[in-house]
């Protein structure tokens, strides 16, 4: 198909007029029952005032393979079958929708078009009259539930505000006013009714729907003033700011009821015990339309800000302000990369994914307010590896060592280099979006400074071996790696004999790597009530979880390992914890303490030549150094692997080493010799 060439100084792009139904006709010399779809381009200016009117269609490709024809500007056009259905779902009888279609409005095989053009999406969809999500055909019940959803778009409680405000303070609960929201005798609330398990099978089908994983939704279904949610034939639109608090709620109200369930014996009639924790992975946060609707709302409200009355900017594009901090519009590129890419669980199944790995990156530009101070242009001419390497790198600049606790995955450190696609591995300190990885607790909490006060600049070297793939900067070599333990492994569904027997032999570890430590003639943890300190800091990280924050371990951490260990105890004699004879699983499955063992769920024990006990990532190995960097508040895991004379390390991860999170390493008076890491 020929595309009229496009002038990137005069903002110009292509739209889609789709001709009326009345103006199909059927295809020559083909079986298909539908009449062919028949599309007219034309070009606009983003710069002319006012814009022109345009519906643009946010939407997921589908199988490039499963294609149906049509006539775009009277060529064939092989458009996909997710696309097909959608612009069916938008036709009218007898007048022209004019549309924004990326696969048919940016000429795909130029890749020097779809570079400039792909800058211009965000003020694409700002600048659209309205913005349709297609989530596809009708399937698996979801008539009915966008039905319901539907209906409720209008009760006063969901026009009231952003789902984020229905929450109470107090975990697991939801405010009276999006109690009355459920209170709609189709939406089964009683998890001991019949329909629940039909309705939940239903319901989340349609918040795991493939359009609520890609990349470039997440951006195209954020800046538009006016979207609607749209899925099967029915005619039915759903305001998304609606959808969002209906699903977010519902699932948040569902997933905390199912854990209270679970700590009951399964009712007759209603979900059985093995559903209970199927249903509860599936309504997570952190999965799905509820992690796009939740980094949706986080952006649109500027994390919590109120909102505010859009305006005009630059071509008269109806948007807000991305320069104005209190807008909300300013999070960094780091926020949306961290939170599009990582789970609680490392599980790569529940984040963003894009089919060019390279979206990864330029799906998330629009949204960032620091995209022109990293001056990261998208580039469809550079591999992949160059892209990552060079987002990296301009992220390095400007937040310093301590964002390299993001560069190392979930998983072995082996693992990473072992990629099966056209593209080569980046450098083992660049972040390599495609591997899972943990949403990583230290990367915000303020209180740890293991690099102490007087070194908290990062501190960079000339690149001293000349290798555009490698960075050097400043710190202390802090002990080496003699010893490891087993990898604790989290334990997805709840099973409380594997549960405790993973959470045993941690424990058992970090027993007995502190019994070695305190063997040595100068003994880093010098004291018994140092020793049993460490004890029960080390498994957690010295981290503590409440019902409504995560701060610096407390006394209320170590009762909870006292009772922890009451209850190993009971497991290897064969016998019922008491939490368990009292019904209480989800207590017992869930304790503060035991969950935020599974905050690193891929990290296991070692013990340093000089004694220091602590928690690192899952490819570590005997004789990796432990280093602090200057301007990280981690210690963090490097591997020599230099040849010759040139000392070259490779990162391995991050590193919890008790005794050494607070800058104690330069207390003392003790000088510590300053080295530079190249890391490659």
């Amino acid at each position: 198909m020929a595309h009229d060439s496009l002038s990137s100084e005069n903002r110009e792009i292509r739209v889609a007029e789709l001709f009326p139904k009345c103006h199909s006709r059927p295809f020559p010399d083909s079986d298909l029952s539908s009449p062919i779809i028949q599309i007219s381009l034309r070009k606009v200016s983003l710069n002319d005032s006012p814009l022109p009117e345009y519906t643009a269609l946010s939407y997921v490709w589908g199988d490039p393979n499963d294609t149906i024809p049509i006539l775009v500007n009277g060529v064939d056009f092989a458009a996909t079958k997710n696309l097909v259905s959608a612009l069916r779902a938008l036709q009218h009888d007898e007048e022209i929708v004019t549309l924004w279609v990326d696969a048919i409005c940016i000429k795909q095989s130029d890749n020097e078009e779809k570079s400039w053009q792909i800058q211009l999406m965000k003020q694409i969809f700002q600048g659209a009259t309205c913005t349709v999500v297609w989530l596809g055909d009708a399937a698996d019940g979801s008539d009915y539930i966008m039905e319901v959803i539907a209906d409720l778009a209008g009760h006063p409680a969901v026009q009231a505000g952003s789902w984020l405000s229905f929450y109470t303070e107090t975990r697991k609960e939801l405010s009276p006013s999006i109690k009355m929201i459920l209170q709609d005798p189709r939406i089964p609330t009683d998890f001991s009714h019949p329909a629940l398990n039909s309705f939940l099978t239903s319901f989340i089908a349609l918040v795991k729907r493939e359009y609520w994983f890609r990349v470039w939704c997440l951006q195209e279904i954020s800046v538009c003033s006016d979207t609607v949610v749209v899925c099967g034939n029915n005619g039915r639109r759903v305001d998304v700011d609606a959808f969002e608090t209906i699903v977010c709620c519902y699932c948040a109200f569902v997933q905390w009821g199912l854990e209270e369930a679970a700590e009951e014996l399964p009712k007759p009639g209603g979900i059985n015990l093995l559903s209970v924790h199927d249903f509860i992975a599936d309504l997570n946060l952190d999965r799905g339309a509820m992690r796009m609707l939740r980094m949706r709302a986080a952006y649109r409200t500027g994390q919590g800000r109120a909102r505010q009355d859009g305006h005009l900017d630059e071509g008269g594009l109806r948007s807000r302000n991305i320069d104005d901090p209190s807008d909300g519009f300013c999070n960094p590129l780091i926020h949306f990369l961290s939170d599009a890419f990582t789970s609680a669980t490392g599980d790569v199944s529940a984040t963003l994914r894009s089919t060019d790995p390279r979206d990864m990156i330029y799906g998330l530009l629009g949204l960032a307010g620091d995209v022109e101070e990293l001056r990261v242009v998208p580039d469809y001419e550079k591999p992949c590896e160059q892209v990552f390497l060079e987002t990296w790198s301009a992220l390095l600049r400007k937040h310093g060592a301590h964002l390299l606790v993001w560069a190392a995955p979930t998983g072995t450190h082996e693992g990473r280099a072992m990629i099966n696609d056209p593209f080569m591995a980046p450098p083992s300190w660049v972040a390599d979006w495609r591997h899972p990885r943990l949403s990583h607790i230290f990367w915000h909490l303020d209180w740890f400074l293991a690099c102490g006060p007087e070194h908290r600049q990062t501190q960079w070297v000339h690149n001293i071996f000349d290798d555009p793939r490698s960075i050097s900067l400043k710190g202390v070599r802090v002990d080496v790696v003699q010893d490891i333990g087993t990898t604790f492994h989290p334990v997805q569904r709840f099973e409380r004999s594997q549960s405790f027997q993973n959470i045993s032999v941690l424990i058992k570890e970090v027993t007995q790597f502190l019994r070695e430590s305190a063997s040595s003639p100068t003994p880093v943890y010098e004291t018994q009530e140092a020793i049993h300190s460490a004890r029960w800091r080390i498994p957690v990280c010295d981290v503590e979880l409440t019902e409504t924050t995560i701060r610096r371990a407390t006394v209320a951490s170590e009762e909870a390992f006292h009772s922890l260990l009451t209850d190993l105890e009971c497991c290897e004699w064969n016998e019922t914890p008491d939490a368990v004879k009292r019904g209480e699983f989800g207590k017992l499955r869930d304790g503060a303490y035991m969950s935020i063992m599974f905050v690193s769920p891929y990290a296991r024990p070692f013990l340093t030549l000089n004694g220091w006990v602590g928690r690192g990532p899952e490819g570590l190995r005997k004789g990796d150094i432990i280093v602090i960097l200057w301007g990280c508040r981690i210690l963090l895991v490097l591997r020599p692997c230099g040849v010759g004379d040139e000392e070259k390390y490779q990162l391995v991860g991050d590193a919890y080493v008790h005794g050494l999170m607070d800058g104690e390493f330069f207390q003392g008076g003790v000088e510590r010799q300053e080295e530079v890491f190249c890391l490659v």
